[in-house]
């Protein structure tokens, strides 16, 4: 009997605490959902990065937080207001999270395509290297071209001379 009583009057005491909170006040310095969505994207790409290369951060003087604050003009404590702030509000901050996702995505996509441009061209390019090298080289023409393999001979001999002058 006792322990029913006391089991009634924890659960009493657990809800009723739990039902008290308070949302907390707008910040001063309100931060848009948007606006926070930018900076918990760029918080986590350079978390990301730190833990990739942190001595490469800290050679070129970036302080990942510190970098953030400055470039949306905020400090930590304006951060964390907002954060508390939105947290309170479930739905706002699953959308919040939720574009922030989206975003890293994007931006995931978008540095893939950049790297296979990249690897395109570097391969376009070093493919294009070959072929004039081999259209020059005298040793890549066949016998049967042996007119244009003497003619080939004969300049790339004129041109070492002009260069050893």
């Amino acid at each position: 009997m006792k322990n029913s009583i006391y089991t009634y009057l924890l659960v009493t005491l657990i809800l009723n605490s739990c039902y008290q909170l308070e949302k907390p006040e707008k910040p001063n310095t309100f931060l848009s959902e948007q606006e926070m969505v930018n900076v918990l994207t760029e918080i986590s790409i350079l978390s990301a990065a730190k833990g990739i290369n942190k001595k490469k951060l800290g050679e070129n003087g970036i302080l990942p937080k510190n970098y953030i604050y400055t470039k949306h003009k905020i400090d930590s404590v304006i951060f964390a207001e907002n954060n508390i702030y939105y947290s309170h509000d479930l739905d706002a901050y699953n959308r919040i999270y939720n574009k922030v996702k989206d975003s890293l995505t994007l931006l995931k996509k978008k540095a893939e395509k950049n790297k296979e441009k990249k690897i395109k061209s570097t391969n376009i390019n070093k493919g294009k290297l070959k072929e004039d090298e081999l259209k020059l080289d005298p040793k890549y023409i066949s016998k049967r071209d042996s007119i244009i393999r003497q003619g080939l001979l004969k300049r790339a001999e004129l041109e070492k001379n002009k260069k050893s002058k």
